[in-house]
């Protein structure tokens, strides 16, 4: 979605996504339409995830009606593995790498022939801090050292903010 950028604002439905692409930015829903279209006209069987960004409250387990729901993500399905999760909000987002914002806990997927199901995004990615130091002691017993960190996943999304 190097094309387009997204506006800030979350919504459940696309209110016109002519407009958004030729804005070249939209909303949440302007955003993953365009990503789901072009998804499926490459081929690929795509469904909806549907969830509130963290700062919006968690999505209730009882009653998780239309009106508590904020935005979706776009799921796609491929022959013998896992499915593979996508949001084309942030640029730095990629396969089952998700913005931390979007990383909750409790989403649901609406599948093909009505089927749905509860689904946790928060833990699609291993998420890792590795720190490797080489080092030496100098005569006067003073440390010289060189210290290296490496993030992966999630914190490699906020580590580049």
């Amino acid at each position: 979605m190097s094309n387009m950028a997204w506006n800030g604002q979350y919504h459940l439905a696309s209110r016109d996504i002519s407009t958004a692409v030729k804005n070249k930015s939209g909303s949440s829903a302007d955003l993953n339409s365009v990503l789901t279209s072009a998804l499926t006209d490459a081929g690929y069987h795509t469904s909806i995830i549907l969830l509130n960004p963290k700062e919006m409250g968690q999505l209730p387990l009882t009653h998780p009606s239309l009106d508590k729901i904020n935005t979706f993500l776009v799921r796609v399905d491929l022959p013998n593995t896992e499915p593979i999760y996508l949001d084309a909000t942030d640029p730095k987002s990629d396969l089952n790498l998700l913005p931390p914002s979007l990383a909750v806990n409790r989403a649901k997927v609406f599948m093909s022939r009505g089927i749905a199901q509860w689904v946790d995004l928060s833990i699609l990615s291993n998420n890792n801090a590795n720190c490797f130091m080489s080092g030496s002691l100098d005569s006067k017993g003073m440390l010289n050292a060189n210290v290296s960190i490496t993030y992966t996943g999630t914190l490699a999304m906020i580590i580049k903010e």
